[in-house]
């Protein structure tokens, strides 16, 4: 069987992180990597052959319905929260190719980005393009592979049966199949590891208590997702783009978080996955950032501040609390007192059941064989999880670790990191640049062209005007 994948970038090819930066193969967060990385991981297996095609490709014209059709056998597409307004033009271009695809398509994991509270009853502006991908989509599919129940309600709004939506949850949380490791939760002490996520819109009390956090335990781990966060880390570059950057974030290369060494970004899964068992307790904001945690057996509370992350916390059932409830005044012990590590272990086997039934019906044969009923635990120490190929050949690659803050670098490193983003900064602003100038000059050219005409016009009219007056 012969499958491609929608990656940013495949799973274990070996790009630094000005790379990374250039060709933004994170797709604007890292946490892309790791529910595609997922998907791979259920796929590779022998007599299977993958391939990768990212967005990018599809935008250029690199990538067609012609070479697809002749060259795979099935197109597997995982998503994150697609169903968005400035996400539409991918939308459109996977919505042209697939409608002319001659093989089965399947999308795992679409999912809706909308606020805390939904307001997707009232419609979007997207609601055209969305209603189109999915009707290319079910005419190469049983159904369209959906993160959580806002999305289901949202789709079935839209207009499509409840045969045509399953819903399955996010693919990074069935990494390990029906299993899902669980550590022992030790007391929390001043010498923890914490690992802290979070987001440039997130409230000022919820800032300020990860700020406290922070202070209350220094041995711990800030792990940004956005491509300019990695920009700052990497080249220096402020992240200034968003007024809330401003505001109790790490958006300046002199920020603690980066003169301390408590910065740390990820360009790939491996690496992500590697780094985060030496967490005690993960908290934040960020969804696929705690997932990594979750799936190395770290308790794990989220704190949820809209739809997407809503309602894949929702779905599994994981460790939550909203984002908008905390305030400075919490304390992290209290937090982590009411955590039930066991929780994400809830019903995962029936989900999970959920999810491949789901792949099944599609076509799709992954890794993973369904466990006989005695064994139906759910539970798994981290030593004892099932390799998989995938595993074996992540072990032989040569895997980019994780980005250090430049203020922690020094000689040749600080030059080399000093001289391609400049290069990169330099390229990419002066493109731009460039375009603005001819832009400038296309609409002076095109606002003389538009006065002398009107001149023209009116001249013509009052002419015409004196005519109708003679006669």
């Amino acid at each position: 069987m012969r499958y491609l994948v929608r990656c940013n970038v495949p799973p274990l090819e070996y790009h630094t992180p000005i790379e990374v930066i250039r060709k933004n193969l994170v797709g604007n967060n890292s946490g892309n990597l790791l529910y595609q990385y997922s998907v791979v991981r259920s796929l590779l297996q022998p007599g299977t052959e993958l391939g990768y095609v990212c967005d990018s490709q599809l935008l250029k014209g690199e990538v067609t319905a012609e070479t697809i059709s002749r060259d795979y056998d099935h197109l597997v597409l995982p998503f994150a929260n697609a169903f968005r307004e400035d996400f539409q033009h991918i939308l459109k271009a996977w919505t042209a190719v697939v409608r002319k695809l001659k093989i089965p398509v399947t999308v795992v994991g679409i999912g809706l980005q909308d606020k805390y509270e939904p307001t997707y009853k009232d419609g979007f502006s997207f609601d055209g393009t969305v209603k189109e991908f999915v009707s290319a989509l079910l005419d190469h599919s049983a159904s369209i592979g959906v993160r959580g129940e806002y999305t289901e309600d949202y789709l079935h709004r839209l207009g499509f049966g409840q045969n045509q939506v399953s819903l399955i949850g996010c693919p990074s949380m069935f990494m390990f199949g029906w299993k899902l490791p669980v550590r022992e939760k030790k007391p929390l002490t001043h010498d923890s590891v914490i690992g802290i996520t979070g987001a440039v819109g997130n409230p000022r009390e919820m800032k300020k208590f990860l700020m406290k956090v922070r202070e209350e335990y220094p041995d711990y781990y800030y792990i940004p997702q956005l491509l300019p966060d990695l920009e700052l880390i990497y080249g220096g570059k402020p992240f200034l783009f968003n007024p809330n950057a401003r505001i109790l974030y790490p958006n300046m290369p002199d920020h603690p978080d980066f003169l301390k060494d408590r910065a740390l970004y990820f360009i790939n899964a491996v690496s992500m996955m590697r780094f985060m068992p030496k967490i005690d307790f993960d908290i934040g904001s960020r969804f696929h950032g705690g997932v990594s945690a979750v799936l190395c057996g770290v308790p794990t509370l989220f704190m949820p501040m809209d739809a997407r992350v809503r309602e894949l916390t929702d779905y599994h059932e994981l460790n939550r609390v909203p984002g908008r409830d905390i305030t400075s005044d919490m304390k992290l012990e209290d937090l982590y007192a009411d955590l039930d590590p066991m929780q994400p272990l809830r019903h995962h086997r029936e989900r999970a059941d959920r999810y491949f039934a789901f792949l099944e019906k599609e076509g799709i044969k992954t890794v993973f064989r369904r466990p006989e009923e005695e064994e139906k635990t759910g539970f798994s120490y981290p030593d004892e999880m099932e390799r998989q190929p995938l595993d074996d050949l992540a072990d032989a690659a040569e895997i980019c670790p994780p980005v250090h803050a430049i203020a922690t670098t020094s000689g040749e490193e600080l030059a080399a990191r000093l001289s391609g983003f400049g290069k990169y900064r330099y390229d990419s602003e002066s493109k731009p640049y460039e375009e603005a100038k001819k832009s400038l000059a296309w609409y002076r050219k095109m606002r003389k062209s538009y006065e002398e005409k009107t001149v023209f016009q009116l001249i013509a009219e009052k002419l015409k005007g004196r005519k109708g007056e003679k006669s």
